[in-house]
């Protein structure tokens, strides 16, 4: 009776993990996709006025999606802006870098959001950037980078309760 009982527990915590996996993976999707709806928004006009690109970046920051820095690329690749600084800033020179090159290409070639492989920081946390290309009138004028934390994902989406043995 008590190998029952633990054997039906076990089954309950791996439904649950399960369940609570499923549940996480369909969230980060929708933050995703809301985040390249929003990036994909920036226009030119919002570049060039500095007040109105980081009031925008500020609401996107606001969500806790894990993404805490945008930056605006023109058509050569160039940054434009940045909030709150540099997307480069937080990179660890050496290996762990991706090259934004080649996923600013594919991002503008596909005509959607492209990811970069994840990357380790000077802050020892890992992040990874989604390139998302701007279109106007149906003409490429830049991208929009938006750089996300790992450890700040992670934090906004788990509920403690799944990550630890206690019940919610």
């Amino acid at each position: 009776l008590l190998a029952l009982y633990n054997q039906a527990e076990r089954e309950e915590q791996r439904a649950t993990l399960l369940s609570d996996a499923l549940w996480l993976e369909q969230n980060l999707r929708f933050n995703f996709m809301r985040d390249e709806e929003t990036l994909a928004q920036i226009s030119a006009p919002q570049v060039a006025v500095a007040g109105l690109f980081e009031a925008k970046v500020k609401v996107l920051l606001a969500n806790k999606t894990g993404l805490h820095q945008v930056a605006v690329l023109d058509d050569q690749g160039r940054t434009s802006q940045s909030h709150p600084q540099p997307v480069e800033a937080y990179a660890v020179d050496g290996t762990d870098s991706p090259s934004p090159d080649e996923t600013l290409r594919l991002a503008r070639s596909l005509g959607r959001a492209t990811y970069s492989a994840a990357y380790r920081t000077s802050d020892d946390d890992w992040q990874f950037r989604t390139y998302v290309p701007i279109f106007t009138e149906g003409r490429f004028v830049g991208t929009a980078v938006g750089a996300y934390s790992l450890r700040a994902m992670l934090a906004s989406s788990v509920p403690w309760c799944s990550c630890c043995s206690r019940k919610c």
